[in-house]
C-alpha cells in the first residue's frame, strides 16, 4: 500500500470523505450496519473499507489504480464472431453453456 503523502490530492480528498462516512462507527461505537445504511452505501462495502483502514490506515481508503486504466476492454473481434456463431446455432444453448464454451476459447 502506498502513503498517504505519495496520494494525489483527490485521491487523499475521496480517502478522507470515505472515512468521514465510517468515522461515527469508530469514533461513536455505532453499529456499522447502521452507518452504512445511513451513508447510503452497501452493508459489504463499508467493512471492505473498515478493513482496509484498520490494515493500512487512511491511505487503504484511497483508490487503487487499475492496471489495464486507459485500455479497452472489450472482446477482439474474433471472439465477437465465434460468440455470434454459438448463439445463433440451432437449437439455442443455454448461457451458461456459451459462457463455459467461450472461457474455454478466451
Amino acid at each position: 500500500m502506498v502513503a498517504l503523502a505519495s496520494l494525489s490530492e483527490s485521491a487523499r480528498k475521496i480517502a478522507l470523505d470515505w472515512f468521514r462516512l465510517l468515522q461515527p462507527h469508530f469514533e461513536d461505537k455505532r453499529l456499522l450496519k447502521a452507518v452504512a445504511r445511513e451513508a447510503g452505501i452497501g452493508y459489504r462495502t463499508a467493512q471492505r473499507w473498515k478493513m482496509r483502514y484498520r490494515k493500512y490506515g487512511l491511505a487503504g481508503l484511497a483508490r487503487d489504480d487499475r492496471s489495464d486504466r486507459g485500455q479497452r476492454r472489450a472482446i477482439t473481434a474474433e471472439l465477437k464472431e465465434i460468440l455470434e456463431a454459438l448463439a445463433l446455432e440451432k437449437p439455442p444453448s443455454a448461457i451458461a453453456a456459451l459462457d463455459r464454451q467461450i472461457c474455454k476459447i478466451g
